[in-house]
C-alpha cells in the first residue's frame, strides 16, 4: 500500500495525512519512506504533540520525535511550532502555551528563543493583546537567561498580573534573583503588590530566606513591612516560622516592623523567638523598638508573661534585663509572670522571678489568688517548695473566697502538700473560708481519711476545730454516714463534751 501511495500527487498525500490525523500508526506509516516523511513532517510533529506521546522527551531536553536526529531538536521544535500555528485552533494554542512552559521549566532558553521568533501568539502585530503570563513564569525559574530573553520581548511588563494575581517581582524575589529584582524595581515594579492569597514580594523573599533581596526591597523606602496574607501572616512571621533566621534578623531590625502579628493559627514572631530561646533575635527586636510590655488583650499576657508561662528561662532572663519590664499584675488583671509560672509549675522560672527586685511575691490576680495559692491548688509541689523556701509568701493570705493555701491543699486532697504547709512557721490552720469551713472541715466533707489524720497531727487543729462546740466535724461525719471518720473523730468530740 505504501508504494501505491507514493505514486499519488503531493496534494492528495496531504489530504490523506489530514484524514489519518487520529490514526495511532501514523508515525510508523510515515517512517516507511523518507520522501513521504519529508513531505508530511509538519503533520507528524503536530500529530505527536497533539497526542501528548512525548511528555517525557520534552522534559529530558532531547528531540521531540525519533526522526529529529536528522535535523536536531531546535529545528524539530521550530517545525512543531509552525505546525501548531498552522492549525490556528484553541486546542493548538493551549498546546503551544504548554510546550512553552515546559521549555521554561526545563531551563531550555534556546527553545524559548524559538518561541519568541516563531510563535504567532507572541507577535504584537497579529495579537495586540499579548498574553504576558509567560513573562511572570520566566521570573519564577532558576535560569535567569530566560528572564533576560523575555525582558527584550513584547512580553515584558514589570507589573503584569497572572490569574492568581502574582507579579514578576514576586517570582524573582522568591528565587533570590538579585539582578532581575533590581531591574524590575528600576522599571517601576510595585514592591507592595499582593496576589490572591495576599502574598507579596517581601513575603516570598522572606519565605526563602533571601536576605539580599530583602535589602533591595527595603532600600526603595516604599516597602510595607506589616502587610498580612489572607492567613494573617507577615513576612517576619513567615521567616520565623520556617527558621529563615538571617531573614528574620534583618526584618526584625527594620523600623516599624510589627513583631506581634502572627498567623491566625500559630504564634507571632516574638513568641517564636522566645520559645526558640533566640536571644540575638529578641535583642534585635528590642533594639528595633518592640514594646515587651505590650498587652494586646489587656489581660496581662505580655511577652514577659508568655515566656514565664512557657517555661523559657533564658528568654525570660533576657526580657527581665530590659529596663521597665513589667513583672507584677495591674489592678483587675489575672495574668502576670509569677502567677502563670506557679500555675504551670515552672520552678526555675519562679526562682528567676523571685530574684528580680521588682517582683511582689504576694501579688494577686482578679480573684485574689497569689502565686502560692496557684502552685498549691494545681499540686505543683516543687514550685510550692521554691516559693516557701524563699520565706517571703504570706502563708495565711486568702483568695476572694477566703481560701488559704492549706485549705486549697485540703480541697485537692494532697496529703504531702498539707504536711509541708503545716510545717511553715506562722501558719494558722484554723482560719475559715467565706463558707465558714476550716481545712479540717473541707477534708471531712470530702470523706478523706488520710487528709483528716494529717490535719489532726497538728496541735492547733486537734485543740481547735476538732473539739469545737458548733458544727463539730464529728457531727458532720455522722450526718454523712462516714463510719471510719466517726471512729476517728469521736475521741475529739468526747473530749469536748467531757
Amino acid at each position: 500500500m505504501a508504494m501505491e501511495l507514493l505514486e499519488l500527487p503531493n496534494e492528495i498525500l496531504k489530504e490523506i495525512a489530514e484524514w489519518l490525523w487520529e490514526e495511532a500508526d501514523l508515525n510508523a506509516f510515515l517512517l516507511t519512506n523518507r520522501r513521504l516523511f519529508e513531505l508530511l513532517d509538519a503533520y507528524l510533529y503536530s500529530h505527536n504533540l497533539h497526542r501528548r506521546e512525548l511528555e517525557e522527551i520534552w522534559e529530558n531536553n532531547t528531540a521531540l520525535v525519533k526522526t529529529s536526529d536528522r535535523s536536531g531538536p531546535e529545528a524539530t521544535y521550530r517545525k512543531a511550532l509552525e505546525a501548531i500555528n498552522a492549525r490556528d485552533t484553541t486546542q493548538a494554542r493551549e498546546l503551544a502555551n504548554r510546550t512553552l512552559y515546559r521549555a521554561m521549566n526545563a531551563g531550555q532558553a534556546y527553545l524559548v528563543k524559538v518561541h519568541l521568533a516563531v510563535d504567532d501568539a507572541m507577535n504584537p502585530a497579529k495579537h495586540p493583546q499579548i498574553n504576558k503570563h509567560p513573562f511572570i513564569r520566566s521570573c519564577c525559574q532558576r535560569n535567569t537567561e530566560i528572564f533576560w530573553l523575555m525582558v527584550n520581548s513584547p512580553l515584558f511588563d514589570a507589573n503584569v498580573e497572572g490569574q492568581d494575581g502574582s507579579t514578576p517581582l514576586m517570582g524573582a524575589c522568591g528565587w533570590g534573583h538579585i539582578e532581575p529584582v533590581r531591574f524590575l524595581i528600576e522599571h517601576g515594579a510595585d514592591v507592595n503588590a499582593q496576589d490572591n492569597n495576599g502574598f507579596t514580594p517581601i513575603y516570598n523573599a522572606a519565605e526563602n530566606g533571601e536576605v539580599e533581596v530583602l535589602k533591595l526591597l527595603a532600600a526603595t523606602g516604599k516597602l510595607k513591612l506589616n502587610v498580612c496574607t489572607k492567613g494573617d501572616a507577615t513576612a517576619l512571621w513567615r521567616a520565623q516560622y520556617l527558621n529563615r533566621r538571617d531573614a528574620a534578623l534583618f526584618l526584625a531590625k527594620q523600623p516599624g516592623v510589627d513583631c506581634y502579628i502572627g498567623d491566625r493559627l500559630g504564634y507571632n514572631p516574638i513568641q517564636i523567638a522566645v520559645m526558640n530561646g533566640d536571644i540575638e533575635l529578641l535583642r534585635a527586636m528590642v533594639e528595633g523598638g518592640v514594646d515587651i510590655n505590650y498587652d494586646p488583650h489587656e489581660c496581662g499576657n505580655t511577652i514577659v508573661t508568655f515566656a514565664a508561662a512557657q517555661g523559657c528561662v533564658e528568654s525570660l532572663r533576657f526580657l527581665l534585663s530590659v529596663p521597665g519590664a513589667q513583672v507584677n499584675p495591674k489592678p483587675g488583671i489575672s495574668c502576670w509572670p509569677l502567677g502563670v509560672a506557679a500555675h504551670e509549675g515552672h520552678e526555675q522560672v519562679i526562682e528567676l522571678l523571685l530574684g528580680h527586685p521588682d517582683t511582689i511575691i504576694d501579688a494577686t490576680d482578679a480573684h485574689g489568688n497569689t502565686s502560692l495559692l496557684s502552685a498549691v491548688y494545681f499540686c505543683h509541689e516543687e514550685a510550692t517548695e521554691v516559693l516557701l523556701a524563699s520565706g517571703r509568701p504570706d502563708i495565711n493570705k486568702k483568695c476572694s473566697r477566703g481560701y488559704t493555701a492549706l485549705q486549697a491543699a485540703a480541697e485537692k486532697q494532697n496529703v504531702p502538700m498539707i504536711r509541708r504547709l503545716l510545717a511553715v512557721p506562722g501558719i494558722d490552720p484554723e482560719l475559715s473560708n467565706d463558707f465558714g469551713h476550716t481545712a479540717l472541715d473541707i477534708a471531712v466533707g470530702l470523706g478523706d481519711i488520710k487528709c483528716v489524720k494529717t490535719l489532726l497531727e497538728c496541735e492547733q487543729v486537734a485543740n481547735g476545730s476538732a473539739v469545737r462546740f458548733e458544727n463539730n466535724p464529728y457531727e458532720q461525719a455522722k450526718a454523712d454516714g462516714s463510719t471510719e471518720l466517726e471512729v476517728l473523730l469521736k475521741p475529739y468530740y468526747d473530749r469536748r463534751v467531757g
